[in-house]
């Protein structure tokens, strides 16, 4: 009998794939983790600063074992009756998951044992001491040990017998013998496993948190974070090796373009491509001497503070050409500057690079032009063999634009950062706009620059004193450097800054109308979405709807894409008056450069933010243009300390200077701006990384929001059927958290009814029983 690893294709007519037996799945995972010792073990060890040429030999060898080891556990008749029933609500799972059982075989098997310690023993007793650290990554590559928030009676308790000849027949032990480099002969008496809560507690649970106590001599930094980055890297393995392939031969083309990908040493080549096609139109683009600075400043941690139009993306694109890295990361702080960057930059490299967030499947829909093929998305078919065809595709793209989520979330034990590390260990990574991240995400930055030596780039329009220095901490250890943006470019005097009290004061409503009506741009940023739409009714009474566009998170996501296109392009064109009424969504991914800006008054950092979108793309001799703060009704969404603080601080501006500001009266006006004790006092809290004792995802980046992504009914049923989901992810409407959630749910969408929300492709959407 073939054991299974996993669940076949249901439309799969030529038998079992070879994936899914174990044999296959655990031969698929030794070749991933052969790939990924051979190009990117030494990176990943050397990744946490370790330099041991023992322990990256170790490393490599650990790896490969734990590939082999870490589903034998699923050669059980429990196991086998799981996937027959697959999908039956009347099966209970078994209590004991198929990774403790790999564990209890590990230890139980008296020639796999010794032949496992033996392949370390030539490395010294320290070698075979710390092998102890395979077996918690075994136990923890699905980070659900030991169970938490359980209720026993989901489970069945029975007893689970191992197929001890299957495992021989198969050709699974053949793999654990040609690691060993000897015969091993399974012990089929072993008792069986009585898979009862006692037996799991007493003979797995407790004696395994009592080995791997962190008060145990064996625990030093340097080896706790091996046994972390072994549990990542399996975890990886796992991930990719877990593709579906139907023969052994569609398995080698995937393996041998996994490995082509990690072979490429150089990204000179494309990034040149991109960069002259983004910036010159395909003529050879000449660095600045500031990006020339970026590029070849020497250090592996480097913070560049610059102004908006200073060229700093293509100053860490040339930096990256500059040190040879074989892969590049582009983080930002939210999903909408992501998409922006990659059409910016990853459009001119299609073949190598790759969008990732949440909606990135609807960004790429979406910025495809009419004449490129609709090519089958990734996600068509079942979830789950399309996340791992995803997965492989991930880490073959040696260039990523993508949320900082998808890198910090390394700490959290997030699968889909876990899945990237032997990416991440061989890449540049640029982390742009980082005085915009709240508290728990600057808590996770300064700990991945503290404890990791990766490559990185900090990147911000303005840098409070406070953050600098906390990010200079943090890069203690690290070769460390700073770079401003050229003092031509930062002195430029951009801005004249007033306030007054409202929008229809006299003065404030006759300079838009003046403004709009010379042909000029103007934008108006609200605090609320409820005060945005005020202002959007507003002025279009005044110059009429066609001259005015309202744009806040409240619309269906495909429609908020395309209103901030329109609103771009209006932006852009000559001697055309137009007005974009928005929230603080354009803050920091709106590429517009504003005559005009109206803005309520907002904590100081957010009003830099807005200032970034007026006079852009101002050059030497241009005039300052005008910025107006008006009075807010109340606080929301912020606290009345943060606005009180931000009124302050622009005071002391005006007081200093309210005529020609540039980008460094800002940055100095902002030196006095206060880290958040809270950045501080959160530590390594929730970044289970650390932990070996257990192994479970931690908690999220961010703090919870108040908001909701939701599927009106309609949407839901027009896209029925659908074969890719980007059509329905556009439908995607984010409203405010009500008291009582919806209990329908598509992905991590809501379903709602109709007319349960007032919904306008003008006005956005809200609750039907609000009055905002």
């Amino acid at each position: 009998m073939t054991i299974l690893a996993k669940s076949a294709p249901l439309d799969d007519g030529d038998g079992v794939p070879f994936s899914a037996t174990l044999y296959g799945h655990t031969r698929q995972c030794l070749d991933v983790a052969r790939v990924f010792t051979d190009y990117a073990g030494e990176a990943m060890v050397e990744m946490f600063g370790i330099r041991d040429e023992a322990q990256i030999e170790w490393f490599r060898r650990a790896l490969r074992w734990s590939a082999v080891l870490h589903d034998l556990g699923k050669a059980t008749d429990g196991f086998a009756r799981l996937l027959r029933q697959s999908g039956k609500r009347s099966i209970r799972p078994p209590l004991v998951r198929h990774e403790v059982v790999s564990y209890w075989i590990s230890k139980s098997q008296p020639e796999l044992d010794d032949a496992f310690q033996c392949a370390f023993s030539d490395l010294g007793t320290w070698a075979v001491d710390q092998c102890l650290l395979i077996r918690i990554a075994v136990l923890g590559h699905h980070l659900k040990f030991p169970r938490r928030r359980d209720r026993p009676e989901q489970y069945s308790e029975e007893p689970l017998a191992v197929s001890w000849r299957e495992l021989e027949e198969d050709g699974v032990l053949g793999l654990l013998e040609d690691l060993a480099g000897r015969s091993i002969v399974f012990d089929a008496n072993v008792p069986t496993i009585p898979g009862t809560s006692r037996w799991l507690r007493d003979e797995i649970t407790a004696p395994f948190q009592d080995e791997t106590s962190m008060d145990s001599s064996l625990w030093g930094d340097e080896i706790k974070l091996m046994g972390s980055l072994l549990r990542g890297a399996l975890i990886a393995v796992d991930t990719v090796g877990s593709v579906c392939c139907r023969t052994p031969e569609e398995w080698e083309g995937v393996r041998a373009s996994l490995e082509n990908s990690f072979a490429s040493q150089s990204l000179t080549r494309i990034l040149e491509k991109a960069i002259n096609k983004s910036v010159a139109g395909d003529e050879k683009h000449e660095l600045s001497q500031f990006q020339s600075t970026v590029a070849r400043t020497v250090g592996d941690s480097l913070i560049v503070q610059a102004g908006c139009g200073s060229g700093k993306t293509v100053a860490v694109l040339r930096r990256a050409q500059e040190v040879r890295a074989q892969g590049l990361f582009l983080t930002a702080p939210t999903t909408a500057v992501a998409s922006q960057l990659y059409a910016d930059y990853g459009l001119h490299m299609p073949d190598q690079a790759q969008l990732i967030h949440s909606r990135s499947v609807v960004d790429r829909e979406l910025l495809r032009s009419p004449q490129e093929d609709a090519t089958p998305d990734v996600e068509h078919g079942p979830d789950e063999f399309a996340a791992q065809h995803e997965a492989v595709q991930r880490l073959m793209g040696p260039i990523t634009f993508c949320t900082v989520d998808l890198v910090l979330g390394l700490l959290t034990n997030r699968r889909a950062s876990l899945a990237l590390l032997p990416r991440l260990a061989t890449s540049l990574i640029v982390f742009d706009e980082v005085h915009t991240y709240e508290p728990r995400l600057l808590a996770h930055l300064s700990e991945f620059l503290r404890v990791s030596r990766i490559p990185t780039v900090v990147m911000s329009a303005s840098l409070p004193n406070e953050l600098t220095g906390e990010l200079e901490r943090a890069s203690s250890h690290r070769s460390f450097a700073r770079v401003y943006g050229p003092k031509r470019h930062e002195h430029r005097a951009r801005y004249d800054v007033q306030m007054d009290v409202g929008l229809e004061s006299k003065s404030v409503s006759a300079t838009l109308l003046s403004t709009f009506a010379k042909g000029e741009r103007v934008l108006l940023v609200s605090n609320t979405v409820a005060g945005a739409r005020a202002w959007y009714q507003t002025v279009a009474q005044w110059i009429g709807e066609d001259n005015v566009a309202l744009l806040h998170a409240h619309f269906k996501y495909e429609e908020r894409v395309q209103l901030q296109r329109r609103i771009t392009e209006s932006f852009r064109a000559s001697n055309c008056g137009f007005c974009a009424v928005t929230t603080q969504i354009c803050e920091v991914s709106f590429d517009v450069s504003a005559d005009l800006l109206i803005s309520e008054l907002a904590p100081f950092t957010s009003m830099i933010q807005r200032l970034g979108r007026l006079n852009r793309r101002a050059q030497d001799g241009d005039p300052p243009r005008l910025a107006i703060f008006v009075d807010p009704v109340n606080a929301r969404p912020y606290k009345a300390a943060e606005m009180e603080a931000g009124r302050e601080l622009l005071l002391g501006l005006l007081k200093r200077r309210s005529h020609g500001i540039s980008q460094t009266d800002l940055a100095e006006a902002l030196s006095g701006w206060q880290l958040e004790d809270k950045a501080r006092e959160l530590g390594r809290e929730g970044m289970t990384w650390y932990e070996l004792d257990r192994s479970h995802p931690g908690d999220s980046l961010r703090t919870a929001g108040h908001t909701i992504s939701t599927l009106l009914r309609s949407d839901l049923t027009a896209t029925q059927g659908e074969a890719s989901a980007a059509r329905r992810l556009g439908k995607v409407l984010t409203l405010p958290q009500p008291k009582v959630l919806p209990r329908e749910t598509w992905r991590y969408c809501y379903i709602v009814e109709d007319e349960n929300v007032i919904y306008s492709p003008i006005l956005g959407g809200r609750w039907s029983d609000s009055d905002g």
